[in-house]
Parts: C-alpha cells; structure tokens; sequence
C-alpha cells in the first residue's frame, strides 16, 4: 500500500489550527489525525498540545493525572504555547494549584488567558507567588472580565513574570478603591524594572468604581518601566447610552505620561449623542 511522506503529511497536519475557525473544530480535526496511523501521531500530538484550555475541574485533573504525572506523556507540555483558563459555573476549579503544579513545566507558553474566573485558579493557592515568575517564556497576558483578590495582586502578577510585553485588561476588578485615590499610586514600582511593556490594551466601564479601578492601574503602571518602554496603547470605554463619561475621565491624567517613545494611541475621544453607546477613535502614529 503506497504511503505519503511523513514530510508532507506533517505539512497538512500543520494547516490545521490555521484554517479552523474555532478551537472544538480545531481539536476534534487533530484527534481524528492522531487516531489514522502511528506516523501521523507525533504532529497531530505537537498540534494538540500547543493550546489548551482549562474550563473545568475534570479537564484539569485529566491534564495533571494523564499528562504532567506521566513520563512518556509529560513531554508534550513542551509545545504548549497558549494557555487559556475559565470557569464558569466551576468553582471546584479554585482548589487546583495550577501555578505550583505546572510551574516548570511549561517552559514555552507565550500567551496567558484568563477569562471569567481564571485568575482565581491562577492564584487560587496561598504560595502561588512564589512560582509565577518559573513562567518565564510568557510574553501576552490577556484579563478577560475577571477579578483579582486585591490590586496588589494584579501588580505582583505583572512584575512577576519577567518575559511580560503585551498586556490585554477588559474589566477586570478588585475591591473597590477609596473614593479619594492619593496622586502617588506607585508603591515603590519606580525602582523596579518590571514591567516594561511594550503593548497595552485597557478597557473599563464607566461607573464610579470601574472609574477609579482604571485611573489607580494607570496612575501606577506610569510609575513603572512601562512609562518608557510602551509602543501601543489603546484605551477602550465601555459607555452606556446616555452617558457622556469620556476617556481622559475614565483613565485620569496619568495616560499623558506614557508618551516618551509611544508610536500608537487609540483612545476613545467623545461620545455621539445621536448615536449612543459609540464612539470616535483616534488614533496617532509616529515613526522614529
């Protein structure tokens, strides 16, 4: 029976995660490949491996027990590179030490992503600060409407992981701020280099608290190496209509201090009345 070259079927197999619009799709497609023939599992494997997602308890025990604790399966964590975790529904996902448990072990994850609830099995264990920076190889973070135990929390996360250069925030929280923020937000974070990003992406409500949660992160993160390192940002509102709450009023002040070597601004500027919930970007490029 005549065969093709595994070069070429590793080739095919690549395409995969390239033209499947959604990850199930993408998964059940490289399952499928694993399954036809012993030459086509180490790609469709490699393939299957570099993104995964943790939406619950039974997953991540399938994860821990069949991969992590296996030597022959344990070397597939190699080409892991996106890590997305959520739980909705699943707070039994709040006891797995994730950070502890893999810290380690994924030594090539460029991208972190935390949807509602993912942060708090990120940090769901006391020691987890201990391990977050052995995730070394992480370069994008993206916070999706999820919550953090304090703001001290979300600053430790960023300086920790010291490969950070892009950074995605929508909505997150914390408990709620005072009312009256003190103009020095910085705690220290102007003598230390992390993190100096590159890329920011920030998006807020426009109620009181989101208000001041907003211009406490920027207030601190322009105290930081940020301040002279970042290349792109964009600030994002979430208005409602009939609210007339622009950005420099989410963000506070403190957007202006980023302007050192910054190439891209998006940030929202006003407000249509006749047409309520959007708005009108603007956007400054420069060159060097």
């Amino acid at each position: 029976m005549p065969t093709f070259p595994t070069e070429l079927t590793d080739e095919i197999i690549a395409w995969i995660p390239v033209v499947c619009d959604r990850f199930s799709e993408m998964y059940r497609a490289l399952l499928s490949c694993s399954l036809v023939c012993s030459a086509w599992l180490p790609a469709s494997r490699h393939h299957l491996f570099r993104e995964i997602h943790i939406d619950r308890s039974a997953r991540y025990d399938l994860l821990v027990s069949r991969v992590l604790h296996s030597e022959k399966m344990r070397i597939n964590l190699l080409s892991v590179r996106t890590v997305t975790i959520m739980h909705p529904g699943s707070p039994a996902l709040n006891c797995r030490p994730f950070v502890l448990e893999f810290a380690g072990h994924l030594p090539n994850v460029t991208l972190m992503h935390f949807l509602y609830g993912g942060v708090e099995v990120f940090l769901s264990h006391p020691r987890s600060f201990v391990a977050i920076s052995r995730f070394s190889s992480i370069q994008k973070l993206m916070i999706n409407t999820d919550e953090f135990p304090s703001f001290g929390a979300l600053r430790r996360t960023l300086t920790l992981l010291p490969s950070l250069a892009d950074l995605t925030l929508w909505r997150p929280s914390w408990p709620d701020p005072p009312a009256d923020l003190s103009p020095h937000l910085s705690h220290g974070a102007s003598i230390v280099p992390r993190p100096a990003l590159l890329s920011v992406n920030v998006r807020w409500g426009t109620d009181a608290p989101d208000r001041r949660r907003a211009q406490q992160f920027i207030a601190w993160l322009s105290e930081t190496a940020t301040s002279s390192s970042l290349l792109d940002l964009q600030a994002t509102i979430d208005s409602t209509p009939g609210h007339q709450i622009g950005c420099m009023a989410t963000f506070g002040l403190s957007l202006f201090r980023f302007g050192r070597v910054l190439r891209r601004l998006e940030i929202d500027v006003g407000e249509s009345r006749d047409l309520p919930g959007q708005s009108i970007s603007s956007s400054v490029f420069s060159h060097p």
